[in-house]
């Protein structure tokens, strides 16, 4: 029985935190085209002023970021590397749209607003380069 319960820890101790779910499901849902659920506040407002822009050019995505080096800070934020080097957009003739952003690999801020056992994306803001 002790050897059980040693493994359950073990395997407790390896599981994805819940910053790291977050932010799975927000890129998961951007890449989809599609308001996430892991947002509120400004973060959720700038995500559908970005969705509607995007649809009112007619353009899509394809490809989705990744993010690495999550750390969690104090007074509720993580900071986290996101690479949007897979990401690319086209217009409505399927031309890929070139961005004028050269910086493919952003240092990002995230404030989180936690309501009882949930955590949500208050605010995401680009805060460097990584």
């Amino acid at each position: 029985m002790p050897l059980l319960l040693l493994f359950l820890l073990t395997l407790s101790g390896c599981s994805e935190s819940s910053e790291a779910k977050l932010i799975d499901s927000y890129l998961a849902d951007s890449a989809a085209g599609t308001q996430s659920k892991a947002l509120t506040g400004r973060a959720l407002i700038a995500q559908q002023q970005a969705l509607a822009l995007v649809t009112e050019l007619g353009w899509s995505q394809s490809g989705s970021a990744k993010y690495s080096e999550l750390r969690v800070i104090e007074g509720g934020e993580v900071l986290f590397c996101l690479d949007v080097s897979d990401v690319s957009f086209f217009d409505t003739e399927g031309k890929r749209v070139e961005l004028s952003r050269s910086i493919e690999h952003l240092l990002m801020r995230a404030r989180l607003l936690s309501s009882g056992h949930e955590k949500k994306i208050e605010n995401l803001e680009e805060v460097g380069s990584c």
